[in-house]
């Protein structure tokens, strides 16, 4: 799972990027119910890979605010700002995670639940901490790539529906076939939804519009052809119809939303160290209670952290 959004300063746990009066808080409710799900997913509540369309609509959600018109930046000071958003947060954090795990004198891995590889550098030292450099790299690379791939307007719609479909039938079929260390594996189950993000509408009327997000929905469920995974298909299908819905609708701002969802990649950084507390303390280890109470204690966490000086880590 902020993006502000006031400017898609970064593209993190995504938010929306207009004003405060234009700000569209289906994107916001999009964003906090996603990071949400993905707190669910980690707690194996009921309906756990329907949670868990939070990932793919949350990464899509960042490549499309970081594609956006009004999000142009010069390269250098747009690498600087995501790094500040993203690369920063992730060492913290990893200083954290790596901390809680050297005082139980479990390693480097406890609370991440990954064994150690040659390669875990790349996550952290808990394996939710991976989205942090892969957000990073896509959404610094997603105008250029979007430049590239969509050099032509009169065949945007036909590019948009073989790259999404190409994409989530190969990383079906991968993921299917091969077994990667972590955080690969994480990574190319994220693909199909980058390349959604880079095909969202920007311009023209909302049945233009409408008709782009109907035919990525499409072009991911054939993708999704190549596998018989729930935990792939699911998540990919429902989370690209997610961020197409929240695209197209337009909701007035409304202030407990926007409050949530300035909170959501805070409560996705925390989420499982409160999990891990909450098992230790009580006898819950699964299910939706449990679920529950780590989203109430990481809201009230993160709302807590935010106003400290550690809210430039949230």
């Amino acid at each position: 799972m902020s993006t502000d959004v006031q400017s898609v300063q970064t593209s993190e746990l995504p938010s929306v990027t207009a004003a405060r009066s234009n700000r569209n808080v289906a994107l916001d409710l999009l964003r906090i119910v996603s990071a949400l799900g993905v707190v669910w997913f980690h707690c194996k509540g009921p309906g756990k890979f329907l949670a868990y369309a939070g990932l793919p609509a949350l990464i899509a959600l960042s490549l499309g605010l970081a594609t956006a018109p009004g999000a142009s930046a010069p390269f250098s000071l747009m690498v600087v700002k995501r790094a500040k958003r993203l690369l920063l947060p992730w060492l913290f954090w990893c200083a954290v995670y790596g901390g809680a795990n050297l005082i139980k004198s479990q390693g480097l891995k406890e609370i991440s639940r990954h064994p150690a590889n040659e390669w875990a550098f790349l996550a952290g030292t808990s394996l939710h901490l991976w989205y942090l450099p892969f957000a990073f790299l896509v959404t610094c690379l997603a105008r250029p790539l979007q430049a590239y791939i969509y050099y032509s307007e009169r065949t945007a719609g036909a590019t948009a529906v073989m790259l999404v479909s190409g994409t989530t039938a190969i990383c079906a079929w991968i993921l299917e076939t091969t077994t990667f260390p972590a955080p690969f594996g994480q990574w190319v189950f994220g693909f199909p939804a980058v390349a959604v993000g880079l095909s969202l509408p920007h311009s023209g009327g909302l049945s233009r519009k409408t008709l782009r997000v109907v035919s990525l929905v499409l072009a991911v469920s054939i993708g999704c052809l190549a596998t018989h995974s729930p935990a792939f298909y699911i998540p990919c299908i429902l989370g690209t119809a997610a961020i197409g819905a929240a695209w197209l609708v337009h909701i007035p701002a409304l202030g407990c939303i926007s409050w949530l969802a300035g909170l959501s990649f805070g409560i996705y950084l925390v989420h499982p160290f409160v999990q891990f507390l909450t098992c230790r303390l009580t006898p819950l280890h699964e299910g939706g209670l449990l679920a529950i109470l780590v989203i109430l204690i990481s809201i009230a966490v993160t709302d807590g952290l935010k106003r400290t000086p550690l809210r430039h880590f949230m």
